[in-house]
């Protein structure tokens, strides 16, 4: 709350919340109660994302198999969203899929008035800069003229990235900032 609060005094611009549906350990009244809280904050956005395990993720270490097992658990958790937001004030203004999200379900960004985020939409089309710093890191740079997006990784093994971090470095100043 005060991080949030802090983020509000800060400045005059959109500020975005995300919240996931389908944790390990969570139901629904978890997923609803952390809903409340989230929107008693105040944000201008909230994003309300279902579940989706990464190939490369510690979940997936301890559990090759792991889904979300509990029914329709992560379809009612997000039917309560959409009806706890919109009771609120908010609108859905985007929707995407991603592989491996539980029940094959969704994300939807909501807004509240006319305030949708530029930045989630041209993510979501693939059409933003994102420079990405730490092990495990994708920086993305997008050409317009091309409509190209060029992706530059960072190696994941956080003991080999600070050995290469000056490899790291010069990488990005040559995407981003031409050679230096």
């Amino acid at each position: 709350r005060k991080a949030f609060g802090l983020a509000q005094e800060a400045g005059d611009f959109i500020i975005n919340a995300d919240l996931i549906a389908g944790l390990p350990g969570e139901d629904e009244e978890d997923f609803e109660s952390s809903l409340r809280e989230m929107i008693g904050l105040g944000p201008q956005n909230i994003t309300v994302h279902t579940l989706a395990v990464k190939k490369a993720s510690r979940l997936i270490e301890k559990a090759p198999d792991y889904h979300y097992d509990h029914g329709t658990a992560v379809q009612d958790m997000l039917a309560a969203g959409k009806k706890m937001l919109s009771q609120a004030g908010y609108r859905p203004y985007y929707l995407y899929r991603q592989k491996h999200m539980a029940g094959a379900l969704e994300n939807v960004g909501y807004c509240k008035g006319n305030t949708p985020s530029v930045y989630n939409i041209r993510i979501m089309e693939e059409k933003q800069n994102i420079l990405a710093l730490g092990a495990g890191g994708i920086s993305k740079r997008y050409y317009p003229a091309e409509n190209r997006l060029e992706r530059v990784p960072n190696v994941s093994n956080y003991r080999v990235y600070i050995d290469r971090l000056d490899q790291m470095i010069s990488r990005k100043n040559n995407n981003f900032f031409g050679e230096v």
